[in-house]
């Protein structure tokens, strides 16, 4: 049976999963804000309306515009979410938003290593549906039967949704390694280091600490920190290079919205986090701090 899918976001993921699910016979309309890219979504758009699912394919700081904007939902729809931010003024991360704006509907969040460019090529990856709905859990296991996305689920959504954010925070810090020309013995070690301080933060909020150390954790770190497709690790590796900070993406958007939620609950900020925010924030100082990252080891 044909199923009917509507993709908010044609950006990387957004393509290749719509590409994914379409060669398994199901319906999808991708939709972006960008006409070139997808249908400009409305909050009376027939096809949105009537989809057993809405994946949300963009990043935190549109999905509560989307949200708002999606109209009534068919019964039984289910939506589920890509993002891995928290919002600047609100401090929200992904799964308290939804929460908010749709507290009635069946909705995850979805984490784990998928790199987008490794769908296309027929590589495969791995999607944690993240959810406390039996519904969401199901229905989304079964769209993604026979894409070569192996499907784990867990109800751990807080912690899901938190590991995805640090993983793209840290990912930049990791990303500079490569930048400034150190080898895997320094880069390893410096993961280790930043892999200790995003189970801290996690536990800290609310996440669980084992979150950190399974697939929506540790392995969507990995793949971050070491593809030449990571967007974010590639944002590290300009930063070290040129000293520009690219601020159109969810890690260096995170990193002052982390901060200022860590110690809004009076908890300490951990160290490497400190300094990845003084590097992005104070450009006259840039210099300093790039000492002091080399410092680190």
């Amino acid at each position: 049976m044909s199923l009917r899918v509507a993709i908010i976001g044609a950006g990387r993921i957004g393509t290749s999963l719509s590409a994914l699910i379409k060669e398994r016979g199901h319906i999808v309309e991708l939709y972006d804000s960008n006409p070139s890219l997808g249908k400009k979504l409305t909050s009376n758009d027939r096809f949105v309306g009537g989809a057993q699912f809405i994946l949300l394919c963009i990043p935190s700081w549109a999905t509560r515009a989307v949200l708002k904007n999606l109209g009534e939902l068919s019964e039984g729809a289910v939506v589920a979410s890509f993002a891995k931010g928290i919002e600047h003024v609100t401090l929200k991360s992904i799964d308290e938003v939804l929460e908010e704006i749709i507290p009635t509907a069946s909705w995850a969040v979805i984490g784990g290593p998928l790199m987008a460019e490794e769908l296309q090529e027929g590589a495969g990856g791995v999607a944690i549906i993240a959810s406390t709905s039996k519904r969401a859990t199901q229905n989304l296991t079964a769209l993604f039967e026979g894409t070569g996305i192996l499907v784990k689920t867990t109800s751990n959504v807080r912690g899901i949704t938190l590991a995805g954010v640090l993983k793209n925070v840290y990912g930049i810090l990791l990303g500079m390694t490569d930048g400034f020309g150190w080898g895997l013995n320094r880069k390893s070690w410096l993961a280790t280091l930043a892999l200790e301080e995003m189970i801290v933060v996690v536990e800290k909020l609310g996440g669980g600490r084992h979150t950190t150390l399974v697939s929506g954790g540790l392995a969507d770190f990995i793949v971050t920190i070491m593809s030449p497709h990571s967007r974010h690790r590639a944002v590290g590796e300009r930063l070290a290079k040129t000293g520009e900070v690219d601020h159109n993406n969810e890690g260096t958007a995170s990193i002052g919205s982390l901060i200022t939620l860590l110690k809004n609950r009076h908890f300490t900020v951990p160290s490497l986090l400190v300094l990845l925010s003084k590097i992005v924030v104070k450009p006259s100082k840039r210099q300093a701090y790039f000492e002091d990252f080399s410092r680190t080891l």
